[in-house]
């Protein structure tokens, strides 16, 4: 039976979590630094709790998206460096100097209004700029990127400690993953050459991370890895990962039916035999994709279940017909592991047509979490 009343639940192993961390630690040795990017409430898994596990880890900062995420994890990590990878806009200057946060510069009317206001409190603010070397996305092209830097310079309470880009693709096109360290590393020749030093560099995204060693740098920024998620498939047997979460619910009705019994909306399913029905209260608005009609699958019994007909907003039925002892309350596994068998959010991903970031991020914002303490 599931726990606390709730028929469905998101669990998150914090342990696979810390497990992970571990991981990636192994690959990029002791002393580099490891942003841990936990934005979008960590990937779905709960940015406080997840950032309390990660924060016993020597040489780590948090990463994440935008100004309000980095205050609201403030409020819960007073310490450990909280690094903004979005580009910081005009307004939000002020939010960034109470906060104690890192910020991304790319415009230079908001250095030098930032730059204004530390020097109005009497403060140097570290700051980072991001080139784009070709996602296309934000932040200053790298062609252009050293008269930017070099411009930054008369600014004289901002300190520019950090240098990055973004790969578009290191999961699978190492041609231009190459051509963008290419370009990036250009741009730290022409610094150097100038006398522009900056110590801390980071390009190494999950998939950098487990390809690319020579992307490292001072700093590497795994996101996906932490919660046990693959760029791709072919990097399946490059590093062992535990994922993280887990998507449990229950049967809450079963039928038997004859054949030619349709099944949910629109009738896209019809039994060709007697077949039996069980009902799970899960559905869209537990994140579960109504792409994965007639196409998903689920654990029941440890064995492996086809979900039949369209799914519906808070419920979807599976053929259990090859279970022959299957009741009311068994646990019924959407993702995670059930014996021995194993549904990973990868899978759920190529269900639906996307990708296992987006499928993280959307069960673990629309289901209550349970979490499973590090040990």
């Amino acid at each position: 039976m599931v726990e606390d009343g709730l028929r469905t639940q998101c669990l998150i192993d914090l342990e696979a979590i810390a497990h992970n961390y571990r991981q990636i630690r192994h690959k990029v040795g002791p002393h580099r630094i490891i942003a841990s990017v936990i934005k979008a409430d960590a990937y779905g898994h709960g940015v406080h709790e997840v950032a309390q596990v990660l924060s016993h880890f020597d040489n780590t900062i948090f990463a994440v998206a935008t100004p309000d995420e980095a205050i609201r994890l403030r409020k819960t990590q007073p310490d450990k460096p909280i690094l903004i990878l979005g580009c910081l806009q005009p307004n939000e200057v002020e939010a960034i100097l109470e906060s104690a946060c890192i910020p991304s510069i790319a415009h230079y009317d908001t250095a030098e209004k930032l730059n204004k206001l530390a020097c109005k409190h009497n403060k140097k603010i570290k700051i980072h700029i991001e080139t784009d070397t070709g996602i296309g996305r934000i932040g200053p092209f790298f062609d252009e990127a050293f008269s930017f830097i070099k411009g930054l310079g008369s600014l004289s309470h901002l300190i520019i400690e950090g240098l990055f880009t973004h790969f578009s693709s290191s999961d699978d096109d190492p041609d231009f993953t190459l051509l963008q360290l290419q370009r990036f590393e250009k741009l730290n020749q022409e610094l150097r050459e100038n006398g522009i030093h900056i110590p801390i560099r980071h390009t190494a995204n999950s998939a950098a991370v487990i390809r690319y060693p020579q992307s490292y740098y001072e700093m590497v920024r795994p996101g996906l890895m932490l919660y046990g998620l693959y760029p791709s498939n072919t990097m399946l047997q490059d590093v062992s990962l535990k994922q993280a979460m887990t998507l449990k619910s229950e049967i809450s009705h079963l039928r038997h039916a004859t054949s030619g019994y349709t099944v949910s909306y629109g009738k896209t399913y019809i039994t060709n035999k007697p077949t039996t029905i069980a009902t799970v209260n899960v559905g869209y608005r537990a994140g579960y994709s109504r792409l994965c009609s007639n196409k998903g699958e689920a654990l029941v019994q440890g064995k492996r279940v086809p979900i039949i007909g369209r799914i519906c907003m808070d419920q979807l039925m599976l053929d259990v017909t090859a279970i022959d002892s299957c009741k009311l309350g068994d646990e019924v596994i959407f993702t995670g592991k059930q014996k021995t068998d194993f549904i990973s959010l990868a899978e759920i991903a190529d269900w639906s047509s996307t990708i296992n970031y987006e499928t993280a991020c959307t069960i673990g914002s629309m289901n209550r979490r349970f979490y499973k303490q590090a040990l």
